[in-house]
């Protein structure tokens, strides 16, 4: 009510309008690994601004540490809404594998992977969800393995064991011998040789005084050693 200096009254009104507010509440998924992605969704509005500067109802994001994303809403008939998500960002275990991963034929090896909760080996014939294994090939041959942690999050990683080859080699030499003679027995194969006498050499130079058996052990750069042995040399 309105009055002047003529003692004069008017009046007018006006309404005050209280528009609801709603609480904002995104759905998503709360926890994701590394290289994954999750969808936000606002609820229905007219208009959107999500933090990261995007205007539509719904944003996809793949965030590298833990990162809450927020988003204003303009709704018909309520106040603007602003609600808040926190993506919680898992990284992927840390694999290591130990073991030894260099076996000549006929041995085996074990291999032993930390890092995760759960794990899983594949790859020759093996099929295991033990942390360790024991692997015996007869090629070389890779072993996969599966890892997951705590949160869920998977990684792969992988480990060859090489076979070495082996040396082909004889020993040649005559074994029947009488008291007092000599004679040379030779290995063939291999680069580098340790006779049981101590010899290094690829032939050595005997005289028993006794039937005697002599053995050396031959090795080879990349191949595993070998032992040969039981030449019997029968003195007469």
């Amino acid at each position: 009510i309105v009055t002047d200096a003529n003692g004069c009254t008017n009046s007018k009104s006006v309404t005050v309008v209280v528009q609801e507010f709603e609480n904002v509440v995104i759905t998503g998924n709360k926890d994701i690994c590394f290289g994954e992605r999750t969808t936000l969704t606002a609820p229905l509005g007219i208009s959107y601004l999500w933090s990261t500067g995007e205007t539509g109802r719904t944003i996809t994001v793949s965030p590298t540490t833990s990162t809450t994303y927020t988003v204003t809403i303009t709704r018909d008939g309520k106040c603007d809404g602003v609600g808040s998500f926190t993506v919680n960002f898992n990284p992927d275990p840390i694999i290591i594998i130990t073991g030894n991963n260099t076996i000549c034929l006929g041995e085996c090896t074990f291999l032993q992977a930390t890092g995760g909760t759960t794990y899983q080996w594949s790859g020759g014939i093996i099929q295991s969800n033990a942390a360790s294994i024991e692997v015996c090939p007869l090629v070389n041959t890779t072993y996969f393995i599966t890892v997951t942690n705590d949160a869920g999050c998977k990684n792969i990683s992988s480990v060859t064991v090489t076979v070495k080859d082996t040396i082909t080699a004889n020993i040649t030499g005559k074994n029947i011998i009488c008291k007092g003679e000599t004679t040379t027995i030779s290995v063939s194969g291999g680069q580098h040789y340790l006779w049981s006498n101590g010899a290094t050499s690829s032939s050595i130079v005997i005289s028993p005084l006794s039937t005697t058996t002599y053995s050396v052990t031959i090795s080879e750069n990349g191949k595993c050693d070998k032992p040969v042995s039981y030449t019997h040399l029968d003195v007469y």
